[in-house]
């Protein structure tokens, strides 16, 4: 039975030029090897990884715009009559009323102006403010608060 050459044996029979470059082969499949089997694997998941936030940051931003309080329905009657009774509650007297083009502007008279502050901050998730004037009057003062909502 014939005994099969080792790899170590059929090295040794190599000249130093064919070792050397024998040598110099194995390392380049080995850095291939490793560019390959380890580098690009984890390149890609890096990049895979990036994509995947930024979708995800996209769509948090697109959720948190949807649930912004800028995007209320804009203030029904059932609404209107509900803010005209809490500024009345709060100590305003409601003067006037309008709804037009979705907003809703209502015109009052105060005993000062934190009570009107006071009442905006309570009603702030009601519907979105759009503007509001305070003015000073003979007694106490008087204002203007339009509210106006998002697209329903």
């Amino acid at each position: 039975m014939s005994q099969k050459p080792s790899i170590a044996a059929a090295f040794q029979r190599l000249s130093p030029r064919e070792r050397l470059l024998g040598g110099i082969a194995l390392a380049l499949v080995l850095v291939i090897g490793l560019i390959y089997g380890g580098l690009m694997p984890g390149m890609t998941a890096a990049r895979s990884a990036a994509t995947r936030n930024a979708d995800a940051a996209a769509n948090l931003s697109t959720i948190q715009a949807l649930a912004a309080p800028d995007n209320l329905a804009t203030p029904g009657a059932a609404d209107a009559n509900a803010l005209r009774l809490s500024a009345e509650a709060a100590g305003l007297q409601v003067s006037g009323q309008d709804q037009a083009d979705g907003r809703l502007t209502m015109t009052f008279v105060a005993p000062g102006p934190q009570a009107v502050l006071s009442w905006l901050a309570a009603n702030s998730g009601t519907a979105t403010i759009e503007s509001f004037v305070i003015e000073p009057a003979s007694v106490g003062v008087t204002g203007r608060i339009q509210f106006a909502g998002g697209a329903s």
